[in-house]
């Protein structure tokens, strides 16, 4: 057997819970604890002293210790004394032993509670033996013959006295499992449902609505289940969830019939599923669905394009214009409906997706999040069509999107979705498509489009630079069209930089003498207009001088009246100086900050706004709407202040972030009251005041604000009322932005947040909370990998879809991203809920470490009962390790936890607690002895052997003062002799790790300080006969440095240091004895020496030892020296990139070497990258970078899938599997599209050419660079964007 973990077992300490109230389940609240090393030592001192009271109950047991332990583990994890039992052992602990130290009894929570307080009340005590003696046959069997009338008497005897009974939960209790799931069957039949249910005032009005509107299809007088029907017979398994799963009484033909009739009411709204039980209800719409499914058959099962015929094509949009419900509605994992809709798509399209539902599949995930902001960015294009529309940032954010989401760029609209065909055409009729960068890319990833665009570069360089008619050649000219005949997009695309701009108008004023006006004019084309004007020009020039510090500086004190008068004088003659963008211009860009800050101070900014005509409409309204909030009579933003506000922003967005002139009060006052109005739309704020502006989302929103109030300011589980639940779940159905809205830093909405998921969902996240922190970070990059690695399983829920490469990504994002594995998805969001159902259908999880297999375990009913019984009933053997406590009903319990969740039965101890109890429980019920890990096993090995036990004892009485101190003095000479004695008898001492033991770690590191110095390590290693040869080694390799004869590390000494320094690691941090001034002078001498192998370090070390690798490198630090420092294109010279070359040519090992954390080597990596490649990575660099990280994983698995087509270029060898594994670590990883071969890298430059003539990449974001390191890499850069709007010249 692998070895059983159980950390977890301390959750043998989920014996725990002293109080009423909850905030997280006693499960998580212990692991909690277990983590702490100090809270994790007084839990298990409370363990052992509370064990009575928490099974007896009664007062005398609970002893000063049990009370002082309790306390103390209280002290350390809050947590534990407000935390709920989740399973009826713990609360039946719980309920013993606040009884017992506190006189308390605490409210019945589960089944077994209620019949303990049932049995203390002589009526019910009557009637519970009553109900137990005539129905016994109905426990047993579960069978409708065994419930008989005088059962079925004595249990409504039995409900009517406690009615908790018929919904109270067993909490895991295996007898009351199997007793309630018996009765269910066998005497709860659907009719007694329905009679409980009609008899309770609160269910009477569905069970009518229910009876009325489904009559005509209980009866049989239609076939098909109407709206009416269908939203009545969800409301009525909302009230009471058994309707859907009982059975029948025997012999009620009439009720199998009904059940039978009804099957077509159970769909979820918003399901195709349920989209077509309404269609049904709809002669028209019927007609529709019925010839479409006629037409269109042949190809939801083959998915080709001959069986999409006119026909089939004609009845879908004819569907989908009768019942538009279809063009958004989901699958919701119908395996069937997916199949269809894929085929469809396929054979109709051409593979490419439904717009809608691409939209659909991405709601609640991170692509969801781009799509909406490029939607809200270009919500005006969408609507007009105009070409002023199409603003920077809503070009800006379709690129990202259009970029980062497979299948954006083509998906398709049926004619039937208007709104979806007319979004399509009006970003056509405004050009409004991706940016130019994007539009060079599609032509990169074409072979022959990528030689004309090649061939461009080279030819139109110079009148891209000039703009002079004599530097456009015809070469230039005709590469360019041809460019642009193989990728159109070119001719339309749109500059968003600066660079881009200007070398697009120079272009177009060479080639064809015209002056072109830029889509979006930036500073610099404002600057080239303006010094064509003599007035402008003069302007300019006195603001430079007058304005010179401020510029500089930024500084409100630099911005003088002579300064402020120039560049009013400036803007006066051209106002658009002060509203322009730099568009990636550096010195453009520092310049506009510092002025920004220095002379643009709000009050400034409000008077250039009032004296434009146009903006001041805006201040006027801003002044009377917020009016009562900026005098302090209101505290809050109303809407009107709110839309007033983010209106005048909108015009003038520098108000949201000027600063306050220096000494103006009211300034600051005013900016204070108005933090409420600075709501971003994204934001939970600015969520809740459009809410505020809808009657029916304001008062979900207010009931939701009454109902959790308390539980805002508390985050108790008891504050999270059915009321207050319910009332989130409406809001979020309502209003479901407020699903993914973020806090943006607001210190209340984060409590709030906080409060509700740790009071309602035991401090779990909300998925869609995380995905939305995560967003913009490299934990949503991890995200987005494993949701498109898993996206068909996230669909489907087939275990076939849970593919080694979902679960890779599945472990990765897991084990990096804090809360990932347990965040919870309110019921409202549908899409989230549907994803985990998925994952669970699939049995797709990853197996880590035993903390998080039990996690895994508990949050599943049937293992967390299986899983605490095997706590109560394992707790003897995991504690001492004997036979006799290892009892049938321990292995049983283990057994069925390991089966329902197998993670437990090969995960790993993390800790000694952990260890110390797996050990104990194999040894106590499979007599095996797992192999010791921590200090705490091999000391409980050592104990168990009486000559060992002594020299252990032995060994601690000498050297108490060492191991509470540290210090050599500590470290006598008996204590030395005892230490020896003990490592000869046990080796192990010396290298194993503490685990987390409070009691091992500082005395393991004061005994190291003290008494392992570097001679006592070294004599030890000479010991050892396998380490000598390497002490011999060293010493003869490292001679004439360690005397000083020489002053650098030898290729010799530096392999026998690393080889040595391996096999005795603490050679590397050990310390000199004191007095030892040899050993101190020898540590300075051997500094250069201690360099891993792979390190940059390592390899500037041996290319030292060869004279032409040494003659190389120094060439290379001369003549790239100034680069270094700076960065800049201007010093990565001809001779500094020759030099590179030679040195990678001579010594190939600085390829890939990795700068293992140096600050130095990895400023002048940076610098070399950003001056000689304009900051793109080089290939190996990054792969270096990304060894043993996740993204490493992720180029690993693209190199092995793609390793033929990187050997042999064949266009056959770009497989699905190679392009697929490409495109998931190109997303992922930034700057892997991009990065760099240098001439030398032989191996790199073959595989990009081999990419090339295998014509494999993906499309979907950025292609690889065909970029060879002799190539200016800023001119590819400036030049391929140039064809802009060429072709209409």
């Amino acid at each position: 057997m692998t070895p059983l973990s159980f950390a977890v077992l301390a959750l043998a300490a989920v014996l725990f819970a002293p109080a009423v109230t909850a905030q997280a389940n006693c499960s998580y609240a212990a692991i909690q604890c277990i983590q702490d090393k100090a809270c994790n030592q007084s839990f298990h001192q409370y363990n052992t002293a509370c064990a009575s009271a928490y099974l007896s109950g009664l007062s005398s047991d609970c002893t000063s210790q049990c009370n002082t332990s309790l306390a103390e583990a209280i002290r350390l994890e809050p947590a534990l004394s407000d935390c709920e039992c989740t399973d009826y052992a713990c609360s039946i602990g719980q309920r013993n032993l606040v009884k017992a130290c506190y006189g308390i009894i605490v409210p019945a929570k589960f089944c077994g509670d209620i019949n303990v307080d049932c049995n203390a009340n002589s009526t019910c005590a009557a009637a519970s033996l009553d109900y137990v003696a005539k129905c016994g046959a109905a426990f047993g069997s579960g069978k409708q013959s065994d419930c008989t009338d005088a059962c079925r008497m004595s249990l409504n005897a039995l409900l009517t006295i406690e009615p908790k009974f018929r919904t109270c939960t067993c909490g895991g209790e295996p007898t009351c499992e199997a007793s309630q799931k018996n009765i269910q069957a066998g005497c709860f039949t659907c009719d007694v449902i329905g009679q409980y249910c009609y008899d309770d005032p609160m269910c009477r009005p569905l069970v009518t609505k229910y009876t009325t509107d489904c009559g005509t299809l209980l009866s049989g007088a239609t076939m098909t289940c109407s709206k009416d029907c269908l939203d009545s017979t969800n409301a009525l398994i909302v009230a009471e969830p058994t309707f859907s799963t009982c059975q029948c009484a025997m012999s009620n033909s009439n009720c199998t019939i009904e059940q039978t009739r009804l099957a077509s009411c159970y769909a979820m709204p918003g399901s195709c599923a349920y989209a077509s039980a309404v269609c049904r209800t709809d002669v028209t719409c019927n007609a529709a669905l019925q010839t479409y499914l006629t037409e269109c058959g042949k190809v939801f099962e083959s998915g080709a394009p001959a069986d999409c015929t006119m026909k089939c094509r004609d009845s879908l949009n004819n569907l989908l214009t009768v019942a538009p419900s279809f063009i958004t509605c989901s699958c919701a994992g119908d395996a069937e409906c997916i199949m269809s809709q894929t085929n469809v798509e396929k054979g109709c399209y051409q593979g490419y997706r439904f717009c809608s539902k691409l939209y659909a599949d991405c709601s609640g995930k991170p692509c969801g999040n781009q799509i909406d902001a490029y939607v809200n960015a270009c919500s005006k294009v969408i609507a007009s069509g105009a070409k002023a529309d199409c603003t920077l940032d809503c070009l800006s954010k379709l690129t990202a999107a259009t970029q980062s989401i497979s299948g954006l760029s083509t998906c398709v609209c049926p004619t039937a979705d208007k709104a979806c065909t007319m979004s399509q055409q009006n970003f056509k009729d405004a050009e409004c498509y991706a940016n130019c960068s994007y539009a060079a890319i599609q032509c990169i990833q074409d072979k022959a489009c990528n030689q004309s665009f090649q061939q461009y570069n080279t030819a139109c360089a110079s009148a891209y630079a000039s703009g002079l008619s004599s530097d456009c050649t015809s070469q230039c000219n005709t590469s360019l069209a041809d460019a642009l005949a193989r990728q159109p997009n070119l001719g339309t695309c749109v500059c968003t930089d600066y660079a881009c701009s200007i070398g697009q108008r120079n272009l177009v004023k060479a080639c064809h003498g015209k002056i072109l006006p830029p889509k979006f004019k930036f500073c610099g084309d404002i600057v080239v207009d303006c010094n064509a004007n003599s007035a402008c020009a003069a302007a300019s020039q006195d603001y430079l001088v007058k304005c010179g510090a401020v510029l500089g500086s930024g500084k409100q004190s630099d911005c003088t009246d002579a300064c402020q008068m120039s560049l009013n004088a400036l803007l006066t003659i051209e106002p658009k100086f002060r509203t322009c963008m730099c568009g990636g211009e550096q010195i453009c860009e520092a310049s506009q900050k510092n002025i920004q800050a220095g002379c643009f101070t709000c009050d400034v900014i409000g008077q250039y706004c009032y004296d434009d005509p146009m903006c001041r409409p805006l201040v006027t309204n801003y002044t009377t709407d917020c009016g009562t909030l900026l005098s302090g009579a209101v505290k809050t933003c109303s809407k009107d202040c709110l839309d007033s506000t983010n209106a005048l922003v909108a015009a003038e967005p520098t108000l949201s972030t000027c600063q306050c002139a220096m000494g103006n009060s009211n300034c600051t006052i005013e900016q204070t009251r108005l933090a409420s109005c600075y709501a971003t739309p994204e934001s939970c704020a600015y969520a809740s005041v459009v809410c505020g502006t809808d009657v029916t989302c304001n008062a979900a929103l207010q009931t939701y604000l009454n109902e959790c109030g308390k539980l805002f300011e508390s985050g108790a589980a008891a504050d999270c009322t059915t009321k207050c639940r319910d009332s989130l779940n409406n809001l979020l159905t309502v209003a479901p932005s407020f699903i993914t809205c973020s806090c943006a830093g607001d210190a209340e909405c984060m409590m709030g947040q906080t409060n509700v998921e740790k009071g309602c969902y035991q401090g779990y996240r909300f998925c869609s909370k995380l995905y939305a922190d995560c967003s913009g970070k490299p934990c949503g990059n991890q995200i987005g990998a494993y949701v498109t690695a898993c996206s068909k399983l996230i669909a489907s829920g087939a275990k076939a879809d849970c593919t080694p490469d979902c679960l890779s990504k599945l472990t990765a994002a897991t084990q990096s991203i804090q809360g990932l594995s347990t965040c919870v998805c309110p019921t409202a969001d549908k899409a989230c809920t549907m994803s985990q159902e998925n994952f669970k259908k699939a049995e797709c999880y990853y197996h880590a470490n035993c903390s998080y297999a039990a996690i895994q375990c508990m949050q599943d009913k049937a293992c967390n009962q299986s899983f605490q019984q095997y706590n109560t009933a394992c707790a003897g053997a995991y504690a001492s390790g004997q036979s006799v406590n290892c009892t049938s009903q321990c292995n049983t319990s283990l057994a069925e936890a390991i089966r329902l969740e197998p993670a437990l039965s090969d995960c790993e101890c993390t800790d000694h607690t952990c260890s110390i109890g797996q050990r104990n429980l194999v040894k106590a019920c499979y007599d095996i002895t797992v192999p010791a890990k921590f200090c705490a096993d091999f000391s409980a090995d050592c104990l168990g052997d009486s000559a060992c036990a002594t020299v252990l004892q032995n060994y601690l009485s000498n050297c108490g003062a060492v191991l509470g101190s540290g210090k050599q003095a500590d470290c006598s000479d008996a204590c030395r002799t005892s230490l020896n004695a003990l490592l000869t008898t046990q080796p192990a001492f010396r290298t194993c790790p503490c685990g987390g033991d409070p009691m091992c770690d500082g005395p393991q590191k004061n005994i190291q300080a003290g008494c392992f110095t570097c001679d006592v390590i070294g004599q030890y290693c000479y010991d050892d006969l396998t380490c000598r040869p390497l002490v011999t080694n060293y010493t003869t390799d490292c001679g004439t440095l360690l005397s000083g004869a020489t002053m650098t590390c030898s290729k010799d000494c530096l392999d026998s240091t690393n080889a040595l320094v391996a096999a005795e690691p603490t050679l590397s941090t050990c310390q000199c004895a004191m007095g030892n001034s040899n050993c101190t002078i020898e540590q300075t001498r051997l500094a250069s020496c201690y360099a891993t192998p792979g390190s940059c370090a390592h390899a500037s070390a041996v290319c030292r030892t060869d004279v032409t690798c040494n003659a190389a490198l120094q060439t290379y630090l001369t003549e790239c020296e100034k680069l270094f420092d700076s960065g800049a294109a201007a010093d990565c010279t001809t001779k500094c990139r020759d030099s590179l070359n030679n040195l990678l040519t001579v010594d190939p090992s600085f390829i890939n070497c990795s700068c293992a954390g140096d600050a130095e080597c990895i400023m002048d990596q940076t610098n070399l990258e950003k001056g000689c490649y304009e900051g793109n990575r080089l290939c190996s660099k990054l792969y270096a970078d990304c060894s043993d990280k996740p993204c490493g994983d992720q180029i690993d698995a693209y190199l092995n899938a793609c390793s033929k087509l990187i050997a042999s270029g064949a266009k056959a060898d770009c497989t699905p599997d190679c392009l697929s594994k490409l495109t998931v670590a190109t997303q992922s990883i930034s700057g892997l599209s991009t990065c760099v071969c240098p001439t030398a890298d032989k191996a790199c430059m073959m595989s990009q050419q081999n990419f090339k003539d295998a014509e494999c990449y993906y499309h979907a974001t950025e292609g690889p660079t065909p970029t060879d390191g002799t190539e200016r890499a800023s001119v590819f850069a400036l030049t391929w964007i140039v064809a802009v709007f060429f072709l209409a010249y």
